[in-house]
């Protein structure tokens, strides 16, 4: 299962280099460092989606987790 999540990393961050800005990508691998225990990494990527208007309530709420 973590090997899913590394790859699901890879694969937001190639995302990323397409469309910087696009929210999803950042609060997506947040979810999944955060399942890999890499908590402020994850905090990074939920405020991150947070600065591009992701849906708050669940980037609050996992932020919130992830701290």
């Amino acid at each position: 299962m973590l090997g899913k999540h590394i790859d699901a990393i890879n694969d937001y961050d190639a995302a990323l280099k397409s469309d910087p800005d696009y929210s999803t990508s950042y609060y997506n691998k947040g979810t999944s460092l955060a399942a890999l225990k890499k908590y402020d990494e994850a905090v990074v990527c939920f405020t991150e989606a947070l600065n591009r208007q992701a849906d708050t309530k669940l980037c609050y709420m996992n932020r919130g987790t992830a701290t």
